[in-house]
Order: C-alpha cells, then structure tokens, then sequence
C-alpha cells in the first residue's frame, strides 16, 4: 500500500494592466474602491485621487520632516495613500469608532494623537469634530511622523 501526499498549492493574486508592452501590478491603494484608482466610490467621503505623482510616499518625504511641510493639506488628503489609509481605517466614515471605542473618526485616531496635535482646538473627540477638522489634526500627525501613526 502506498502513501497518498497532498500537495498546497499557494496561489498569489495581484490586479495586473498594461502599460505600453509591460505588465505591471497595481498598488493596494489603486485596488482599494471599484472606481479604481482614478476616483472615489459614489457617495463615499473619500476624495478622488490626485492626478500627479503621490508625493506623500517619496523618500525625501519619508525622511524631511520640512518636506513634508510644504506638501499642501489638499495635496496630501487627496494623494493615493491617504485615500488608501482612509479607506481602510475609517471606509470614509468621519463618524466612525473602532469596536474598542479607542480609535475615532476617518482617520481612527486615538486620544493621546488627536490631543497632540491640536485636535482638542475643535471637539474633545475625532468622531465629534468635522472631516476637515480631522483632516487637519492628521495632517500635522503626518507632517510629524510621516505614515507612521497609520503603519507606515
């Protein structure tokens, strides 16, 4: 009698197209809403991509804090990766809290980051303050840290 083995087969899937005579794979980010990653879902509090080069994700922007200063509140909220971070903390939803109540609003911010950088200024919570309030609060986060305070 023999000994039947079974084999595991791994399968990886990645969202690929076309560009010119390449294949190449798209980001998380480009994946993320069925619009694509040319623009928001309808109805959704997530703002349309930039049509530039994300420059949130650059080195120089992972590395100068005074670099990341001068990159534009509007440009970075709309940049690919803060769409993607958006999208998976909060799905969009200014009024969201995790199901441990510690994280809060679009961006799931806890309360020692909120206070931090100057989110008391509007409301005692992100779930109580408004999007572009919020967006502020992140913003200088951001400017602090780079993605860190969101895992990079």
């Amino acid at each position: 009698m023999s000994a039947r083995r079974s084999r595991l087969a791994v399968v990886v899937w990645a969202p690929l197209f076309v560009v010119g005579s390449l294949l190449a794979a798209t980001s998380p980010a480009a994946a993320f809403t069925s619009a694509g990653p040319t623009g928001a879902v309808p109805g959704s509090t997530v703002a349309p991509a930039s049509t530039s080069v994300d420059r949130t994700m650059s080195t120089k922007a992972r590395t100068s804090k005074s670099y990341r200063a001068s990159i534009p509140l509007t440009e970075w909220v709309s940049s690919t990766h803060a769409r993607y971070i958006i999208k998976r903390e909060s799905g969009g939803n200014c009024k969201a809290v995790s199901p441990g109540g510690t994280y809060r609003g679009k961006w799931q911010m806890g309360a020692p980051f909120w206070s931090a950088y100057g989110g008391k200024t509007y409301a005692s919570r992100p779930d109580l303050a408004t999007c572009s309030e919020q967006d502020k609060v992140a913003y200088k986060g951001w400017v602090a840290s780079w993605w860190n305070p969101w895992g990079g």
